[in-house]
């Protein structure tokens, strides 16, 4: 008698990744005198709505966008703009009730002066979707088949999403200046990013610890620039679907809202940074599936009924680690200020083997030789390679630039991006399981049947081959030639017991 027992996972219906450009005019108040020079861009994304419904889904939020740039009197000024954006995306077949994990990044802020009043802001997006949907798939198990029913079983171990989970939280802290640092009169720039450090499904619940790094560009009493960062830790949870224990956990974070504003004090030395944070949580977790591939009698025809499906489960995570180099002639005296964004990676796929190409924009500011202030748009490009199961897909899912590094020397400024990619291994593969079937009689033989064949093999074969097709257990077949193989070697002679 069939068993029937069930599995439940989490399985993708929908991936894509979209690009998209928001552009604004930015006008010169009439405090500024007129532009001469645009010497830094950029921004930082806060999502404000997402939704999965039936046929589609979107996101929409803001690009927050700050400019800096020179004026006629070379005085330093900053101006800021909010560009709204929206992503969307129709599904393929209708989901009744989806699951949908994104995540929404800058690839690259750049601006340009329309006139010595008039800037023009762009922003470029990149915005990727996945969504999934609960699956249960009943499966079914001999228990105590007839001897004469041989079965053969293969067990897989798949790596497949169980639960999902999202929370959104809020971070209120006080940032204090140590003495060693010049106190703030103006801030010209903050930019942030956050990195997961540790994560974990354990009782229901994705638990994690991120590191929350707080870039800081301001000018100091006497109006020099100087920079400095806060690195934050902070621990979270986020309840999730299901329960489970000790399951591999991908966390995505995504920032809601960004406030960061000085005390009262003309020269300050205190920030109150406001954050509003989603933490998207999938656990991961190993599911064995025991499948009876193929079956056969050894007194009765058998005709069988199969139940097949489409399985997708990851094979690996692997971490790259890599440096984006740039060398330029442009000479400069000092180099004030750095940030990168990673822009959408190229993937080549050979047959055992992913090659990776990560464009990067980073944006420079620096003094010349002159001492006037500048700034450089510079687009390093980070080459990476790593080994690729046959037939498997490749996703990029974390990437980071981990620090940025540049330097000013008499041949020129160089330019070094330490970059930490995550990618993710998957394979498809077709499974099928016996789900019933119907036993027929044999056909009465017109003659005699031997109880013993002697059979030499023609090239590499499957003992289970053989014997279902002599109808015999392939133990026996196994016994008679004292084999301990499933595999019979090429121009081997076998004792066919029948």
């Amino acid at each position: 008698m069939f068993q029937e027992y069930e599995m439940s996972s989490l399985k993708q219906v929908f991936a894509h990744t979209s690009l998209g450009e928001q552009t604004a005019d930015v006008i010169i108040p009439d405090s500024c005198a007129d532009v001469d020079r645009i010497v830094d861009s950029f921004g930082i994304v806060t999502i404000q709505d997402s939704q999965c419904l039936q046929d589609s889904v979107s996101v929409s939020g803001l690009v927050q966008v700050g400019i800096l740039f020179v004026g006629e009197n070379e005085e330093l000024n900053t101006v800021s703009a909010r560009l709204p954006f929206s992503f969307r995306k129709d599904l393929p077949e209708i989901v009744e009730q989806g699951m949908l994990s994104y995540d929404c990044r800058i690839v690259s802020v750049d601006a340009r002066a329309l006139n010595s009043r008039k800037l023009l802001v762009r922003a470029g997006l990149q915005c990727s979707f996945r969504v999934f949907e609960r699956e249960v798939r009943v499966l079914k198990e001999l228990e105590l088949p007839s001897e004469a029913l041989q079965l053969r079983r293969t067990e897989y171990p798949m790596k497949v999403p169980t639960e999902f989970g999202e929370k959104s939280f809020n971070i209120n802290d006080e940032l204090e200046l140590p003495g060693s640092a010049p106190a703030i009169t103006r801030i010209l720039k903050a930019v942030n990013r956050m990195q997961i450090l540790e994560q974990k499904a354990v009782g229901g619940k994705g638990v994690f610890k991120m590191e929350l790094l707080l870039h800081l560009l301001y000018a100091d009493p006497q109006e020099q620039l100087c920079t400095y960062e806060w690195r934050i830790p902070l621990s979270q949870f986020v309840d999730l679907s299901g329960d489970t224990d000790n399951a591999e956990l991908n966390t995505v974070l995504l920032l809601k809202e960004f406030d960061l504003e000085p005390d009262s004090q003309i020269e300050s030395r205190r920030l109150f940074l406001r954050l509003g944070v989603a933490a998207q949580c999938m656990a991961l977790e190993v599911r064995t599936v025991d499948l009876i591939e193929d079956a056969y009698c050894t007194d009765a025809i058998l005709q069988p009924q199969w139940q097949q499906w489409q399985c997708r489960s990851l094979l690996d995570s692997q971490t790259i680690r890599g440096t984006a180099q740039w060398m330029g002639e442009e000479v400069a005296a000092s180099v004030v200020d750095v940030w990168a964004y990673a822009e959408e990676g190229e993937k080549e796929a050979f047959e055992d083997q992913m090659k990776l190409r990560l464009p990067l924009h980073c944006s420079v500011l620096f003094y010349d030789t002159e001492g006037k202030l500048q700034g450089k748009q510079i687009r390093p490009v980070m080459e990476a390679e790593l080994p690729l199961h046959r037939g498997a897909s490749c996703e990029l899912r974390d990437c980071l630039c981990t620090e940025v590094y540049c330097n000013a020397n008499p041949r020129g400024m160089e330019l070094r991006v330490p970059v930490q990619l995550t990618a993710d291994s998957y394979g498809e593969q077709t499974l099928r399981s016996l789900d019933g079937g119907e036993v027929l009689p044999l056909p009465e033989a017109s003659e005699r049947q031997p109880s013993l064949i002697l059979r030499r093999t023609e090239g590499e074969e499957e003992l289970w081959n053989i014997a279902k097709a002599y109808r015999t257990p392939m133990k026996a077949i196994q016994q008679a030639n004292d084999l301990s193989s499933t595999v019979v070697p090429e121009d081997t002679m076998l004792l066919i017991p029948l």
